[in-house]
């Protein structure tokens, strides 16, 4: 498969950067009301924290670790093709535990879009909070988690939305730095894959990206099953990533 890709991309294995994902392949499906309920009463209730503490009419002033939200900004920043190329194999592992922790929004995340927005008043922000939310998500994920990825502009996500980076993308990362200017190519591979051997069983999606910076999804490219053996260092991988981002939020 590796092989296939990288002849495309007419770059030898030895100058490529390549690495792994996760594989998301759940379903988009309108938010459930209960869900929709919940995650409402929490961002109100963070937009009243926010309130709260600088009243309207008063600009909140950036946390004292970060003057004029300068490392926020860069943070915002425009990401390396292989990185993006990463999320769109992978298609939103990082953004399930969003889910059950409201996008991870909290009354920081309130203050900086303030900030920006000096004139919005409380229920300008949670209408557009609100308005932000797609008609359809990914099942079990976070609220914004749609079709082609977050909803949200970067600039008014979770601080973590931003700055996270997986081990696997930054493994990417690493080898990206090694070779700059190179073909990138990431495989997403599901948890489930030796499970399901069928002849088109999505369990894999593999994602290019060519000098110029074109990105390609090769739906053309199947894997065959593979033995928890091969798999085992994916899996323990994908396990270590969920356990440091449980920890970051404590």
């Amino acid at each position: 498969m590796l092989d296939a890709v990288l002849s495309r991309l007419e770059t030898p294995a030895s100058e490529a950067v390549t690495g792994l994902v996760p594989f998301v392949d759940r379903p988009l499906v309108p938010l459930p009301a209960d869900r929709r309920a919940s995650f409402e009463t929490h961002l109100r209730q963070v937009v009243d924290n926010s309130f709260t503490e600088t009243p309207e009419g008063s600009e909140p002033l950036p946390p004292k670790d970060d003057p004029d939200y300068a490392q926020r900004a860069a943070d915002e920043a425009e990401e390396p093709s292989v990185l993006n190329a990463a999320c769109i194999a992978c298609r939103g592992d990082c953004c399930l535990p969003g889910g059950t922790h409201h996008a991870f929004l909290s009354a920081r995340t309130i203050d900086r879009f303030r900030w920006r927005h000096p004139s919005a008043r409380a229920k300008d922000v949670i209408s557009y909070y609100l308005a932000a939310l797609p008609d359809e998500s990914v099942q079990g994920s976070c609220v914004y988690h749609g079709a082609f990825g977050c909803t949200l502009k970067r600039e008014d996500r979770s601080s973590i939305c931003n700055t996270f980076l997986c081990w696997f993308r930054r493994e990417l990362d690493k080898d990206h730095a090694r070779k700059p200017g190179y073909g990138e190519v990431v495989v997403a591979i599901a948890r489930t894959h030796t499970q399901r051997q069928e002849e088109d069983a999505p369990c894999v999606r593999v994602v290019s990206v060519a000098e110029d910076g074109v990105l390609t999804e090769h739906t053309d490219l199947k894997l065959p099953a593979l033995s928890d053996v091969e798999l085992a260092p994916f899996h323990a991988a994908l396990s270590a990533v969920h356990t440091v981002k449980e920890e970051r939020k404590r």
